[in-house]
């Protein structure tokens, strides 16, 4: 690599890491026990990012599916609404929306993810029960 070559690769890291620090610095984390309080409210929509399986085996009631790597379904969706988003810990969804921010949509991630959520209130969400 010539030395022009990597003063611009070394830029281009760099243009990245601020971008994902500044993307991190907009992300608004709710804790776990505030979730309900946003459950069928119509300006919120809640999104499970995990995997089919996972959905299938419970998920938070009302909540839509839709895999964390699928950014063709995640730039359909309207940017009218707030979208909450979980996964199982939190990584997927910190990831998610970052990416969601960069395309101009309002996001919330859930700290700790579902994992975190029925630590908090033991629910039965196999039929999108609470």
């Amino acid at each position: 690599m010539h030395r022009n070559d990597a003063t611009v690769f070394s830029y281009l890291i760099m243009r990245e890491i601020l971008g994902l620090s500044e993307a991190f610095m907009q992300i608004d984390i709710i804790p776990a026990k505030e979730l309900d309080r946003y459950i069928g409210i119509k300006e919120y929509e809640i999104i499970d990012l995990r995997d089919d399986e996972e959905y299938s085996q419970g998920h938070i009631k009302d909540a839509c599916h839709i895999n964390y790597d699928d950014e063709e379904k995640l730039l359909k969706l309207s940017r009218d609404k707030t979208y909450i988003l979980y996964c199982d810990r939190g990584g997927a969804s910190m990831i998610t929306s970052r990416f969601m921010l960069k395309h101009g949509y309002k996001v919330k991630t859930v700290s700790g993810g579902i994992l975190a959520y029925r630590g908090v209130n033991y629910v039965d969400t196999r039929n999108g029960l609470s």
